[in-house]
């Protein structure tokens, strides 16, 4: 029988192929890593802004589409809101800790927010101390969600990407406000309210998708959802989420309300304004925490004396005052 060689062939008069030899599979993982290397820098150069991709996106509103969706306009002219009082919050898997940041996020919406309910949208409820402080500290209405798997015959890929299909069924379906639960609420976004839909803007030129206030079932919701048909990437963190987003921006602006200082400052470019740096954030209508580039373990204890944008937002939810603190045991 002829022998099978590493690179699969059957060779049956050749005791080895070039390609099983020393040399061979040395240029082969040359080879490879080449490859590897220039998709990486692809895809590094794209998410800086050095470059960008040619997105093409079929955009089509048709009256189906049209159906109970409201102005075709994001109107923002007129003294009556269009987006319900309400904010949302996703939490999905099992046995997942809420930590004190996750607590200062959703404390922080009831606060400043003032909304009308909070709906605390999971397919588990969260586990640890700062749960069941939250729990009793602020009223929430738990609605039970099972993360999504597919979107138009897509199978979504993993939980970020389920979420993001999750937040806009949400929206589609009561409209309001959503936040990622690293966002930190600064002031009221009432002003918003009077917009279809608005949504931060963020470098290089991208939508931020953890902040998102909509009018129920908004068009421009509805293309959102639809671009995913037969568009969806299931390797790619932010392609549908954010970039797509923006392009269906720049072909129908009229649609959104675009923000892009107060939604999204300090942004993942310029994250060590959170970090390592204090700005003047009062007039900013949140924060995004970036927990996904901190796993830092937060308490109230080793925030008291964070002299960090971060530190002071975080001390001006929790005790009051953005003002460093002298170091002491944590309050309830």
């Amino acid at each position: 029988m002829p022998a099978l060689h590493l690179c699969g062939f059957r060779r049956p008069n050749m005791s080895k192929c070039n390609c099983c030899t020393v040399a061979g599979c040395r240029r082969l993982m040359v080879g490879m890593t080449f490859v590897v290397a220039g998709v990486y820098l692809g895809v590094m150069l794209n998410h800086y802004g050095v470059i960008f991709e040619h997105i093409d996106i079929d955009l089509h509103i048709d009256d189906a589409l049209n159906d109970g969706g409201g102005p075709m306009r994001s109107r923002g002219n007129e003294s009556a809101f269009v987006v319900p009082n309400i904010v949302h919050f996703i939490w999905f898997g099992t046995d997942k800790k809420m930590t004190f940041i996750h607590y200062i996020s959703i404390l922080s919406a009831h606060k400043m927010q003032r909304p009308d309910v909070i709906f605390f949208h999971c397919d588990h409820l969260p586990v640890g101390v700062w749960w069941q402080r939250l729990w009793r500290r602020v009223p929430l209405k738990l609605v039970h969600r099972e993360a999504p798997r597919y979107i138009h015959n897509q199978t979504l890929m993993h939980m970020y990407h389920r979420a993001d299909v999750a937040k806009l069924q949400i929206l589609m379906e009561y409209g309001g406000i959503y936040l990622d639960y690293d966002v930190i609420v600064l002031r009221s976004m009432d002003p918003l309210r009077k917009y279809d839909v608005t949504l931060g803007k963020e470098k290089p030129p991208k939508f931020i998708a953890g902040i998102i206030v909509a009018r129920r079932n908004a068009v421009f919701l509805r293309l959102w959802y639809n671009s995913y048909r037969n568009n969806y990437r299931q390797l790619d963190w932010d392609y549908n989420c954010a970039r797509v987003t923006y392009q269906l921006y720049l072909k129908r602006p009229d649609l959104v309300h675009v923000e892009s200082y107060r939604l999204t400052t300090p942004d993942w470019q310029d994250r060590r304004k959170l970090w390592k740096e204090v700005i003047a954030w009062r007039d900013l209508y949140v924060i995004h925490a970036m927990l996904h580039f901190d796993r830092t373990e937060y308490t109230p204890e080793n925030v008291r004396q964070l002299n960090s944008t971060f530190g002071e937002v975080v001390r001006y939810i929790y005790y009051g005052s953005p003002k460093i603190l002298q170091s002491q045991s944590s309050r309830n």
